[in-house]
């Protein structure tokens, strides 16, 4: 089983969808990719939608990276 450490300054921002550890046009990509639809891959807050809240943090995190790990 594997562990994630959040008690670093850096952490995996929210709007990093394609696990490349950087929130980038990418990530926007895969976002409008599933605009309005029940997509839990790209669903940032959990909401059950990709819809503006999801938007919002990806552009909130926008250009962020996490840890290296």
């Amino acid at each position: 089983m594997g562990t994630a450490n959040f008690i670093g300054t850096s952490v995996l921002p929210a709007g990093d969808i394609n696990d490349s550890n950087l929130v980038d046009i990418q990530d926007y990509f895969k976002l409008a990719a599933s605009w309005y639809r029940a997509d839990a891959s790209s669903d940032i807050d959990g909401s059950g939608l990709v819809d503006m809240d999801d938007y919002f943090l990806l552009a909130a995190h926008w250009y962020q990276s996490g840890d290296a790990e």
